[in-house]
């Protein structure tokens, strides 16, 4: 389920930075971000063992 997330959201990111969204900061570095965000979003909603513990941080990582 996470690597579903992490390539949902790198290709969210690369959608968004060929529309020119991207203002200033480097792609590579606001990539890093989003999927920091992503990560540690899934992390509070699911527990070591793959179940929903929180379905609005579940919800807000996908």
């Amino acid at each position: 389920m996470l690597r579903i997330v992490l390539i949902y959201l790198i290709a969210l990111a690369i959608e968004v930075a060929e529309t020119g969204l991207l203002a200033q900061e480097h792609p590579a570095r606001r990539l890093s971000s989003i999927v920091g965000v992503a990560v540690e979003e899934y992390s509070k909603g699911i527990d070591q063992r793959g179940r929903i513990t929180s379905d609005l941080e579940y919800q807000e990582a996908v």
